[in-house]
């Protein structure tokens, strides 16, 4: 929660204006396992080229997984009691110049808080989540958002499936994660 006491700070430099260049920017701030279940979204995702943004503990996987994109590791810790970290990254965030952003987290918790400090600093035009839980805090924090999208499941694939039809893309379809080309195959 000390996240929200840097609020002022995300809200000033949203003023900033900056000129729209990357036209899609996917924030996903939590763990290894939520990134495993965001990997239909960003395939969808990917004839736009967007730019990730991640928890650096999923940052290494994510190279692998997608190469060609630009990746942004966030280390949480520092993002959290930084302020000279925090303010450094969401003007990079700034810099990105995004026009749609998709923050795809339902549950509203603490990742949420960090995340939605980029989404307003991004300054995108397109500010895109879910509307989720709690109530309370989805509706404190909707107004970040240009658009949020409501789902009628309870797991996240069938999340996913729902964002993905409100914005247009693909229905995802999951997939084992292939093993990178350069290692070995264990046979047993």
């Amino acid at each position: 929660m000390i996240g929200l006491l840097f609020r002022p700070l995300e809200c000033l430099l949203s003023l900033k204006p900056v000129p729209q260049s990357t036209p899609l920017v996917i924030i996903r701030m939590d763990q290894l396992g939520d990134f495993l279940l965001n990997r239909g979204l960003i395939d969808a995702c990917l004839p736009q080229n967007p730019v990730l943004i991640l928890n650096s503990k999923v940052e290494g996987l994510a190279r692998i997984c997608y190469p060609n994109l630009i990746i942004i590791g966030v280390d949480l810790t520092a993002f959290r009691s930084t302020i000279t970290y925090r303010a450094q990254l969401l003007n990079r965030v700034r810099g990105l110049g995004a026009t749609t952003v998709i923050h795809p987290v339902y549950s509203r918790h603490h990742f949420v808080v960090d995340a939605e400090a980029m989404v307003i600093a991004s300054g995108a035009t397109r500010r895109i989540g879910f509307a989720g839980e709690p109530r309370w805090r989805s509706r404190l924090t909707g107004i970040f958002y240009t658009q949020l999208v409501t789902t009628r499941g309870h797991h996240e694939t069938q999340k996913y499936q729902d964002l993905c039809a409100a914005l247009g893309y693909p229905s995802p379809q999951w997939t084992r994660l292939s093993p990178p080309p350069h290692s070995r195959q264990i046979s047993g």
